[in-house]
């Protein structure tokens, strides 16, 4: 991602000083930007497009954009590769800029907690520097970093005004909004067509005469790169209806991997089309239902297993099932987690059991309801520890490991969705569900 991986941080710094070098020596050659300033840069996947369809696609001279890039006009990248394009006005997605940065790591620092310190998706640093999300940093290790304008800048809209909007969200990740309005203002919020669930939360000391609504913004991992809407709404003082619709840019991470998973015999004897039906059906009204209001805490999910059983299938690959009964699965909606049967499995943060029974593909399954549109899933369990209703604390046993289902070896299967939305529940293991700065 950001650029070629074959190139090390150190070379896009130097391509990136030698563009604003270029700039002051040519300033006829490099466009004028939305702010008058050379060091704004979007940040483009590839998407298995040349360089010169992305350049003309933005406006932007193909043979600069090369220049920036090190490549070719013609070279064509693939979706793990994102090209720096130098951002004019009139051909701004966002109204959020991108400079670029180095900074040292600290101490024990990964880039995870290096991303969640910055307020960036972590897909970013971790792809612009050729690294894992959690490996760790030698002390004042250089790590090219892309210093996101600040999207704590507010923006007001009549009698509701916008704290906090992510002005980029990886496909299969999860944003954040934060609006502020007086106390008889009761904003709404949508993505697209999908409502979003706002939840008060509560406000600084220095606006205590205001309330604060807050959504994470979930981003379906099909989720083509590009421009989306977020769209808010309040019914005025005077009885006006009055929205506005606020853009933000959505990213593939990729490249995904690919799987194939095949059913064997004996659960496919299980199988039929009525069967997989009334289990879809099942799920998609459990991560549909009327979420409980509870208040989030800020702190990082605890990790629902145990550390060192290895992560065997990350969320967001793409799958194919082999089956005699046809599974409509394109992608891993979760994370699997290598363990023997019988190791314990915890809730990572309070909730309440909105499920828990034999499915025939998830096999034994539980659901957990975290409120306002947040549930979490624990698929092909030996035996299930908790009933509907139940309420759990962090670190409660919901189940055992097992291998149950549709299942290849005995794992975890976890998942996270939020208003039905599969995200990748990693994401929440370095961050919250709160917006950074949001107070508790």
């Amino acid at each position: 991602m950001f650029v070629r991986t074959s190139l090390p941080a150190k070379s896009v710094a130097a391509a990136l000083l030698t563009v604003l070098l270029l700039a002051w020596l040519l300033p006829g050659l490099a466009p004028q930007t939305h702010a008058h300033n050379s060091e704004h840069w979007l940040l483009v996947p590839g998407e298995d497009r040349p360089v010169g369809e992305i350049a003309n696609h933005h406006n932007v001279p193909a043979t600069l954009v090369a220049h920036i890039n090190g490549l070719s006009p013609t070279t064509v990248l693939s979706g793990q590769h994102l090209l720096i394009v130098p951002l004019p006005g009139a051909a701004a997605i966002v109204d959020t800029f991108v400079p670029m940065t180095i900074k040292p790591a600290f101490p024990g620092q990964t880039p995870a907690m290096l991303a969640e310190a910055h307020g960036i998706p972590v897909d970013w640093l971790s792809a612009a520097n050729s690294i894992v999300q959690d490996q760790r940093l030698f002390p004042g290790q250089p790590m090219f970093l892309p210093n996101l304008a600040d999207p704590r800048k507010t923006h007001a809209l009549g009698q509701v005004t916008v704290e906090y909007l992510s002005p980029y969200i990886g496909a299969g990740q999860t944003g954040y909004l934060l609006l502020s309005s007086n106390p008889d203002i009761q904003p709404s919020a949508h993505l697209g067509g999908t409502m979003l669930h706002l939840t008060q939360v509560p406000h600084p000391q220095t606006k205590a005469h205001q309330q604060f609504h807050y959504s994470p913004i979930p981003i379906d991992p099909l989720t083509e790169s590009g421009p989306a809407t977020v769209t808010v709404s309040y019914l005025s003082q005077a009885d006006v209806r009055v929205a506005e619709e606020l853009r933000l840019e959505v990213f593939q991470p990729g490249p995904w991997r690919q799987e194939i998973i095949v059913v064997d015999g004996m659960v496919a004897a299980q199988l039929s089309v009525e069967a997989l039906q009334e289990e879809t059906n099942l799920l998609t009204a459990t991560w549909n239902r009327s979420n409980l209001p509870r208040q989030w805490s800020n702190e990082p999910w605890q990790r629902p297993i145990p550390e060192g059983h290895p992560t065997t299938s990350v969320f967001g690959s793409r799958r194919e099932y082999r089956s005699p009964v046809p599974i409509h699965a394109t992608f891993h909606t979760g994370l699997d987690f290598a363990a023997p049967i019988g190791e314990q499995v915890t809730a990572p943060l309070p909730g309440t059991v909105a499920l828990a029974e034999n499915l025939v593909t998830k096999g034994l399954a539980v659901v957990l309801d975290h409120g306002q549109g947040v549930l979490s899933g624990y698929w092909h369990l030996s035996e299930i520890s908790v009933e509907e209703g139940d309420f759990v604390e962090t670190g409660d046993l919901v189940g055992l490991v097992g291998n149950s289902g549709i299942s290849t070896g005995s794992h975890l299967h976890w998942e996270v969705r939020i208003h039905g939305v599969p995200v990748n529940p990693q994401q929440f293991l370095y961050g919250s569900l709160l917006p950074p700065e949001t107070p508790e």
